[in-house]
């Protein structure tokens, strides 16, 4: 029993790593509500990139949209000082997070108001989003604390911190089994169409092509980001190799953010890395 506690367990970092949690969070959806400033009414106006009378065949119907909440608003504000007042609630609500003032209410806030965000552009959102969203609820629900708050107090359960370590195992599983289950990641299309996707461009592009023109290259490699996930869940509780494959896969992050472009996504992956795990990483 002793061999199987020292296998499964990690070093808490004390609250730390909610400390983590909590700025990462914060900072995150201040960066993706800043990323957006000045296109809120073309991507979420009843008249903008997505017509309303679309985008409601998408959400969800037990949790409100902009655009159906702007009908209530309408008679008093023009649509685009509507949205200029919801994202500036949602950045202040974000900043507070960051900062540690009035955590518990900053957090529902910031959980809210993306929520509702997010329901009313299914079609435009992306990973980054659900990863955003996931670390907003557990500031939800998890005791993070505020600006002052003590990082060497000892009255903190450990369900907290194993809850985020086993849903991070759960993504890295869930994500290599779907790249099993198809035939693009073995062979390496997959990484080949990438590359070639205008969407996707990057400074490093032309080197990428070139490399995966190489035989076996692409699958090689392919290959590899489905070993890295499925391993990962299994290694990350072995503690001779915590820091090895944490690394690995903030590596692996950090390669997608230069190759897709998609640095958002990468940094949020990287942080809720950090968040569950950091600890293995400041380990004598």
């Amino acid at each position: 029993m002793s061999k199987v506690g020292h296998i499964f367990s990690a070093n808490s970092g004390g609250r730390q790593w909610l400390r983590t949690l909590r700025i990462s969070a914060g900072v995150l959806l201040v960066a993706r509500t800043l990323s957006e400033w000045g296109s809120h009414t073309f991507l979420y106006s009843s008249n903008g990139f997505i017509p309303s009378d679309i985008a409601v065949f998408s959400q969800l119907p037990f949790i409100p949209s902009l655009q159906g909440l702007y009908v209530y608003i309408r008679p008093y504000l023009p649509e685009s000082l509507f949205l200029q007042a919801y994202f500036g609630m949602t950045l202040i609500a974000a900043m507070m997070l960051a900062a540690g003032y009035y955590t518990r209410i900053a957090a529902m806030m910031s959980w809210a108001l993306t929520v509702i965000t997010l329901n009313s552009s299914h079609l435009t959102s992306y990973g980054f989003d659900a990863i955003l969203t996931m670390m907003l609820f557990y500031c939800v629900i998890f005791p993070v604390g505020s600006a002052g708050i003590s990082e060497t107090e000892e009255n903190l359960s450990p369900i907290y911190l194993k809850t985020l370590q086993i849903h991070v195992c759960i993504i890295y599983f869930v994500s290599a089994v779907c790249k099993i289950t198809g035939p693009a990641w073995h062979d390496g299309s997959g990484l080949w169409d990438l590359v070639h996707q205008p969407q996707f461009t990057s400074w490093i592009t032309p080197f990428m092509v070139r490399l995966l023109s190489v035989p076996h290259v692409a699958a090689l490699a392919g290959m590899s980001v489905i070993i890295l996930e499925l391993l990962f869940p299994f290694l990350i509780w072995i503690r001779p190799v915590q820091r090895q494959i944490l690394s690995a896969v903030i590596l692996l992050h950090l390669i997608i953010a230069a190759v897709m472009g998609l640095w958002l996504f990468a940094l949020a992956m990287i942080l809720l890395d950090i968040s569950a795990f950091g600890a293995v990483l400041r380990r004598d």
